[in-house]
């Protein structure tokens, strides 16, 4: 868990968050169960994931090393919904570049790859929805420029 390798760091938090012995407090409850709508959207999701996200985020969510952060435990993954949508409509400058993917995907197809990604791999997040995204899309109608960190840390929703 000292590791400077935020993935092996993740997997080891998550790791050992598994494990239980007697007198040891449990850790957070686990995710509510989807609903049969927010089921077919994981599976769905599971498809774009594979054809629109692996190959640079991995089929594992692992990332890869100088083209795509890891999804495992990500803070952008796993927080406010508002900020990964518009991640994913618009993209993201920093450390790695991710392009923007609005334009060519539905908000039903972006609402089905991020309950995927918020669902898979030891992430346990709520699901999004088509509406989410839409009223997102709606909201940062015109935009031309992938968001910076600073501007998504300011999204509070």
């Amino acid at each position: 868990m000292a590791s400077s390798d935020t993935l092996v760091r993740a997997q080891a938090e998550r790791f050992a968050q598994s494990l239980a012995w007697p007198g040891r407090a449990t850790a957070a409850p686990a995710a509510r169960a989807l609903t049969p709508a927010e089921q077919a959207r994981f599976a769905a999701g599971e498809t774009q994931y594979a054809g629109t996200c692996a190959g640079c985020h991995q089929a594992r969510g692992t990332g890869l090393a100088g083209v795509a952060k890891p999804l495992v435990g990500s803070q952008w993954v796993l927080g406010t919904p508002a900020r990964l949508v518009r991640i994913v409509l618009h993209g993201k400058e920093g450390e790695m570049l991710m392009p923007p993917l609005g334009g060519a995907l539905t908000d039903e197809q972006i609402a089905n790859v991020l309950t995927y990604v918020r669902r898979s791999w030891g992430n346990a997040a709520t699901p999004i929805s088509p509406t989410e995204v839409a009223e997102i899309r709606g909201a940062s109608q015109g935009r031309n420029k992938p968001w910076t960190e600073a501007e998504l840390r300011r999204v509070g929703r």
